[in-house]
C-alpha cells in the first residue's frame, strides 16, 4: 500500500529500489531487492521494519548438520532470472483477491508475456488465465510457483 502512495506522489520519477519479499514487484519498483538473504529457522535475525519477512534462503541449524532449505522466494527469483528479460516492464495483472495467490506479469522487450504465479498456502489453489478472449485453467500446489509465457501479438486495427 505505501508503495502505491508513493508511486502517486513521485510519479514521474523512477524508483530504483525496493526491498521486501515477491509480492512487492507489482510496485512500481524498476529493481527489487529481496530482504534478507539467509535467516534461520526461526526467521532470525530480525532487524524490524518487517513482520513477516522471510529469506531467500532458510539455514536450519536445528538439525545436524543444518540444512539451507529455499523458500519460495528463492524459487520465484529463480523464475524471474530465467523468463523476464533485462528491459521488460510490469504490466497490469489481477489475481481478484484470491487470498494467498500472487501474481506479477511482465512484457518482454521481445514482446513475449510472462507472468508469475505464487501459492503461499499449504494447500492447492485453482485459477484461472485470461487474455485477448482465451482461457486456461491451472492448478498449482501448496507453496508452489508456475511461470506462464506467450508471445505477444496485437490486434490488427
Amino acid at each position: 500500500m505505501a508503495d502505491r502512495v508513493l508511486r502517486r506522489r513521485v510519479a514521474k520519477r523512477e524508483i530504483i529500489a525496493r526491498t521486501g519479499s515477491a509480492g512487492d514487484w507489482r510496485n512500481w519498483a524498476k529493481s527489487v531487492v529481496l530482504w534478507n538473504l539467509a535467516l534461520d529457522q526461526e526467521h532470525k535475525p530480525f532487524l524490524g521494519g518487517c513482520t513477516n519477512c522471510r529469506g531467500v534462503i532458510t539455514v536450519n541449524h536445528a538439525s545436524q548438520p543444518s540444512q539451507i532449505v529455499p523458500t519460495v522466494d528463492y524459487t520465484a527469483l529463480a523464475h524471474a532470472s530465467k523468463f523476464v528479460a533485462p528491459g521488460a516492464y510490469r504490466v497490469e495483472s489481477n489475481s481478484f483477491d484470491q487470498g494467498s495467490l500472487e501474481d506479477v506479469a511482465f512484457r518482454n522487450p521481445d514482446g513475449s508475456l510472462v507472468l508469475l504465479v505464487l501459492n503461499g498456502t499449504g494447500g492447492n489453489l485453482a485459477f484461472n488465465i485470461a487474455w485477448a478472449g482465451k482461457y486456461a485453467s491451472c492448478k498449482l500446489p501448496g507453496g508452489g510457483v508456475a511461470t506462464f509465457r506467450w508471445n505477444f501479438t496485437a490486434p490488427a486495427h
